[in-house]
């Protein structure tokens, strides 16, 4: 028995470092090549994880620090007359997701200039993150007009937006964003934060500039709305009195400003599932509760996936008959996949940690295969080792 746990080990370190070199390799060569497959949009970015998220993740009770006003069909004009009610409400703060980007009459900006210049101390614009300099939102014709008519009284608060493709998931987001200069560009929801409930608030985020936060998507409680949405303001300054009020597009039936997340009821991409306004209240709700998730430790992964792999091969290796393994292999990996699925709900539910099962399913998988050719090796490897060099005769 000694002997099988002894050869166990070895083969799991030889499978490990096999795959660990494979995996750079392939990794390099897919980035570079092309694949034209029709499905290759719909799943590249697909993780088992999301069926955590979409399933079994625990669902949260309504957040009623936040509410969003629907502005999707709203004028410049109505806009501001919203901005102008909701700070007789007293909110905490003013996010406004909103683009301003198409140039205008003077007569249909002026007004909003000035509501966002009279209250701009208390308003947290949305900004794109971008690295040209004609593509910054503050050059556009809208903001400079602004900033010509604010005449130096005062700076404004800018949240920045990361330009991201539509056809990705949104499973991260950076709250620092990093630029080319030594500051790094503020998101848009850790501005709101910090406007609102200071920057004590986010000593628990702990993000240097450039990194990536995993963002902890929840469903609303039976799956209805985790936030007051309102399309007019209701007379009820209870309703936003000390709130964080986020300005932007709700639109249930629009695909603009709509991403695909974690919690698409369905494998791969359908169609997207969360507006980007709810989506930045998601990652505000978080950072209020202190709910973050954080990825499990590389070291801690390479531990716990060499300790499966171990087990596995143990159990394989124990089975002398070769026409065994085959069979074996089929019950193992159908009973890994659920098991992997259990251990990493887990996880996520009790500790907030994420996990993604095919990190370490696949792994095992392809170890099955590579087995056949670990005795070879050690044969090989025996015999280089025990290899004399010739003596030769000196006159």
């Amino acid at each position: 028995m000694i002997t099988k746990i002894k050869t166990s080990f070895l083969a799991t370190v030889f499978c490990l470092a096999i795959l660990a070199i494979a995996g750079k390799l392939l990794g390099s060569l897919l980035h570079k090549v092309e694949i034209l497959n029709p499905m290759r949009n719909k799943i590249e970015d697909y993780e088992m994880s999301d069926l955590i998220f979409a399933y079994v993740h625990k669902s949260a009770n309504p957040d009623t620090n936040i509410v969003i006003v629907n502005c999707y069909n709203d004028d410049r004009n109505n806009i501001a007359s919203k901005i102008e009610k909701l700070e007789s409400f007293s909110p905490k703060v003013i996010g406004i997701d909103i683009i301003f980007g198409k140039a205008l009459e003077d007569t249909q900006n002026i007004r909003l200039i000035r509501v966002l210049n009279r209250y701009k101390d208390n308003i947290v614009l949305a900004a794109l993150h971008g690295t040209e300099e004609e593509s910054r939102t503050m050059n556009l014709p809208f903001y400079q007009d602004m900033q010509f008519q604010n005449e130096g009284s005062g700076s404004y608060h800018i949240g920045f937006l990361k330009q991201e493709s539509l056809l990705k998931t949104k499973r991260h987001f950076e709250p620092f964003i990093k630029t080319e200069g030594e500051k790094p560009d503020t998101s848009f929801a850790v501005k709101v934060i910090s406007l609102s409930y200071g920057r004590k608030q986010l000593k628990t985020l702990g993000a240097a500039a450039g990194e990536s936060k995993l963002v902890n998507l929840r469903k609303g409680v039976s799956n209805l709305p985790r936030y007051l949405v309102f399309d007019t303001i209701p007379n009820n300054p209870d309703i936003f009195r000390n709130k964080i009020v986020l300005l932007g597009g709700f639109n249930e039936w629009s695909l603009e400003d709509k991403h695909f997340t974690p919690l698409n009821l369905y494998i791969g991409r359908s169609l997207p599932d969360m507006n980007g306004i709810e989506y930045l209240s998601q990652i505000i709700s978080m950072i209020i509760t202190n709910d973050y998730m954080k990825p499990l430790p590389y070291n801690i992964f390479w531990i716990f996936m060499s300790c499966f792999l171990f087990m596995f091969l143990l159990i394989r290796i124990h089975q002398s008959h070769n026409y065994y393994h085959l069979l074996l292999d089929f019950i193992l990996l159908v009973f890994l996949a659920p098991l992997s699925m259990i251990i990493c709900a887990l996880l996520m539910e009790n500790f907030r940690i994420k996990l993604e099962p095919t990190e370490f399913i696949i792994p095992i998988f392809f170890s099955g295969l590579l087995l056949p050719s670990y005795e070879p090796f050690t044969n090989w490897l025996s015999r280089i080792i025990k290899r004399k060099p010739k003596s030769t005769d000196h006159e």
